[in-house]
């Protein structure tokens, strides 16, 4: 066994290194960090076969190979999980006085107590504790009875100890990799292993290769993939972009990884451009060539050109009735009477006067 393995390191952990945590049957857990090439379960039964104790107390050995975990590492995840029973403790004491210290005003307002540990573990993960300290130290303050006031003094201590746990240390962000995102084009893109098949594509070598694919082969639809590799475990890796000419948009969006994604949000509105232009150039062409057909078909008609009348020249005057004939007969003739007449005055007075003045030359 000496020559298998090399005892790095132990430490002390479990309940027995909580004061609030544990019990007096509890055991004494220590850790082991070694290097060797024993398996940890074998070591463990090696080490515990004959029972170990001191003061009385069952020792639990637990050994860890450094290949595997290193101590330190152990150590912050055995604290981390010791920082939440601590605090499920601390919740179920909590419950435990506030029903204890008044027992109607509990019952009137709490339903299920189970669900009110919960409720007040999650407002201590989540630091939402000003109301509980409120209550303890008001409870402190102006309670007459000694036991109580000495519990709401503990549970005040225990809460605001427990603030500072490591659980809350905030952890520092790993660097997440660069996204990156390629594409892929499948003959068969249910099946892509039928027929051709070829990644790691820009869009546009992607495009090229689709629209070389003739359509009229038998082994699939055809389409465009694309693989998103951004460090997530679930979602990295290839998903279908667009089959058939036709682009699944909802099917993308339903997952919020891929909806939330720049770089697929940015394919999917580049697949989308290419294909309106496409199906647009596709489209005049077929409307020109349709309007061709039209006018070789249409026959050459000669146009007529009819003369009609003048309808204004050859419109006979309306004829009126008899008695309006009549009237303009008679009225036309007194005119004409009327005006002869009145020359013939003229000429009368004309006369006249021009031997007037003959007589006056005489004399």
């Amino acid at each position: 066994m000496e020559q298998e393995v090399e005892l790095l390191a132990a430490r002390v952990y479990g309940s027995r290194s909580r004061q609030d945590l544990y019990r007096e049957d509890s055991d004494l857990d220590v850790v082991l960090s070694y290097r060797g090439n024993i398996r940890e379960d074998s070591f463990f039964n090696e080490l515990n076969a004959h029972g170990i104790a001191m003061a009385g107390i069952k020792v639990d050995i637990n050994p860890i190979a450094e290949k595997r975990i290193t101590l330190a590492e152990y150590m912050k995840e055995a604290d981390a999980y010791l920082d939440q029973q601590e605090i499920k403790k601390l919740a179920v004491d909590l419950d435990n006085f506030s029903y204890e210290y008044d027992t109607y005003e509990y019952k009137d307002t709490v339903e299920n107590r189970e669900e009110q540990v919960e409720k007040i573990t999650e407002d201590i993960l989540n630091k939402k504790t000003e109301c509980l300290k409120d209550w303890l130290v008001e409870v402190s303050e102006e309670s007459d009875i000694d036991s109580d006031v000495i519990t709401a003094r503990s549970l005040l201590s225990r809460l605001e100890d427990a603030e500072r746990f490591s659980i809350f240390d905030k952890q520092p962000e790993q660097e997440q990799p660069e996204a990156t995102i390629s594409f892929y084009v499948a003959e068969c893109m249910e099946f892509p292993v039928m027929g051709e098949y070829h990644n790691n594509l820009t869009l546009e070598e992607a495009i090229k290769i689709y629209e070389s694919i003739p359509a009229e082969r038998l082994h699939g639809i055809k389409g465009i993939g694309f693989d998103l590799q951004d460090g997530d475990e679930d979602y990295s890796g290839e998903y279908r972009l667009m089959s058939g000419d036709r682009i699944d948009r909802d099917l993308i969006d339903m997952i919020p990884h891929y909806k939330e994604s720049p770089l697929v949000q940015k394919a999917i509105n580049d697949m989308e451009k290419y294909l309106n232009e496409k199906h647009g150039k596709v489209q005049e062409a077929e409307q020109t060539v349709e309007v061709k057909q039209k006018v070789s078909e249409t026959p050459f008609k000669k146009e007529s050109v009819s003369v009609e009348p003048n309808r204004e020249q050859n419109k006979e005057p309306a004829k009126g009735g008899k008695g309006e004939l009549k009237k303009s007969v008679l009225q036309s003739l007194k005119e004409f009477q009327a005006r002869a007449k009145a020359q013939e005055q003229k000429e009368m007075a004309t006369e006249k006067s021009k031997a007037h003045k003959k007589g006056n030359v005489e004399l």
